[in-house]
């Protein structure tokens, strides 16, 4: 049997089986040939479910954190795509380094969806949404994980969780630089996702060239 995502889940639980399924249904929907950047490497969850969501699939993972750590690492997600089989991947690359600053200084074109899981702080979370949503494209996907927590696990929960620590600053960007700006596609547990619209995303990319200039 080939190792999964949820493999990961009952290992770790660094996500719910649910939110990795919606995760890859997620990336199903995008166009051909999706690029998706992941923020956070975790312990390769997110990576590996949206590397084994479509063969067509490029995937940036953004982390700080090289070597290993309770928090998550490059070499933990490393770990995780050779014992699934995915290492070396020629459809896989990362930058080591802080999230908001390579977003504002990403040059490689315009992506298809952004997973948000890196810093949980309002600041850090806030600055990953403002610095990669101009370059999300048109109809494309903003994804979150850990809104809304301590609701999630107010609720009855089977078999393997995550950690109950309820992330505030997370739910505060969410709703102050997302919720009723965006349209929502998915809410599942901790996991939401916007669809960035035609209008919005065009607005973003003017506004960001008119600066430049």
């Amino acid at each position: 049997m080939p190792y999964t995502a949820h493999d990961v889940v009952e290992w770790t639980g660094y996500l719910f089986h649910h939110e990795v399924d919606t995760l890859a249904e997620l990336a199903q929907s995008l166009p051909e040939n999706p690029v998706a950047v992941n923020i956070g490497a975790g312990n390769g969850t997110s990576g590996l479910a949206l590397l084994q969501s479509r063969p067509d699939l490029f995937l940036w993972t953004v982390e700080k954190q090289l070597e290993s750590s309770p928090f998550g690492c490059l070499e933990g997600e490393w770990a995780v795509l050779d014992k699934a089989g995915l290492w070396p991947c020629k459809r896989y690359a990362w930058i080591h380094g802080d999230s908001v600053e390579a977003g504002k200084e990403w040059d490689k074109g315009a992506v298809d969806s952004v997973f948000v899981d890196g810093d949980h702080s309002y600041e850090g979370c806030a600055g990953d949404i403002k610095a990669w949503l101009p370059h999300i494209k048109p109809g494309g996907l903003l994804v979150v994980h850990d809104y809304h927590k301590a609701e999630r696990f107010a609720q009855p929960i089977e078999g393997k969780a995550p950690h109950p620590k309820p992330w505030h600053g997370v739910d505060q960007a969410v709703d102050k630089h997302l919720v009723g700006k965006f349209e929502i596609v998915a809410h599942v547990d901790t996991l939401i996702a916007f669809r960035v619209p035609v209008a919005k995303a065009k607005r973003e990319t003017t506004r960001k060239r008119v600066k430049k200039e």
